[in-house]
């Protein structure tokens, strides 16, 4: 008796990319009510790092070589395309994610890849939405005893009391869950790999100690900002505004694409 399934990646690819369509719905509108005409301007509450991170994996999916999966997986398909239905975005995202990872057993190359990607995109979903609001006091305590001790080594009336830190009589600020490292960091991470992908169908060992290299950086970027906000008011006013931001955006971009066209990959994609 033949027990496995096979579909092609254009297949797996429109199933995977309908999940996290479903799975981001809820964000959207939500955005759209809350932000209103401004909304296409934030993208509807949707990162561009998620946005790209998506495109990449759809792409590295979009094949007409097929996938071979064990019988069960009619199961994961079955419930991926009720996910689509089911008014949840996180029972969305974990299905999808799910899904991915059993397709990302049963394919190579470009098309593994691809499947990861929509595996880790869906994890960090998961994740930002359930387990980091549960661990998150111990994460922004991480944060702010960074900050406080950069700010202790240019003057001496810095205090920490869990995730606020600041002058006990003067400026402080309370570092939230997304303004942390924690939050911050795994999209452009994703990102970076996404772009790296697109060159070349393997990472190896160079590009993963030039994304771990990457990954210290984006660190430092975010810990100086928040230590530049601690600073006084007058700079976290210009940090966390519409101009901070921007240029904080703009680095961490500069980062992530000089990161994905200096480091080396293996094999380049075939022509489909």
């Amino acid at each position: 008796m033949n027990t496995t399934l096979a579909f092609d990646g254009r297949f797996a690819s429109l199933l995977l990319a309908g999940g996290a369509l479903n799975g981001s719905v809820f964000r959207v509108l939500e955005a759209g009510k809350d932000l209103g005409s401004d909304a296409p301007f934030d993208f509807y509450g949707i990162s561009p790092f998620e946005l790209l991170v998506a495109g990449v994996a759809v792409r590295l999916l979009w094949s007409r070589e097929r996938v071979f999966v064990g019988a069960f997986a009619l199961g994961g398909v079955a419930l991926t395309m009720a996910a689509m239905l089911w008014p949840s975005s996180l029972v969305a995202w974990l299905l999808t994610t799910a899904l991915a990872c059993l397709l990302a057993l049963g394919s190579r190359g470009a098309m593994r890849s691809g499947a990861l990607l929509f595996a880790a995109l869906g994890a960090w979903e998961a994740w930002s939405a359930v387990l980091e609001p549960v661990v998150s006091g111990s994460l922004l305590a991480l944060d702010a005893g960074a900050v406080a001790r950069f700010l202790s080594i240019l003057r001496d009336d810095v205090v920490r009391i869990g995730n606020v830190v600041g002058a006990p009589e003067g400026h402080r600020i309370v570092v939230l869950v997304g303004c942390s490292t924690a939050h911050f960091l795994p999209l452009p991470m994703l990102g970076a790999a996404a772009l790296l992908l697109v060159r070349g169908e393997r990472v190896g060992l160079p590009a993963v100690l030039g994304l771990a290299a990457l990954a210290i950086a984006l660190v430092a970027m975010n810990v100086t900002r928040l230590t530049l906000m601690a600073w006084s008011a007058d700079l976290y006013h210009f940090v966390h505004g519409a101009s901070g931001a921007t240029i904080f955006d703009a680095l961490t971009s500069l980062a992530i694409l000089s990161a994905a066209l200096a480091l080396p990959t293996e094999r380049r994609l075939e022509a489909r």
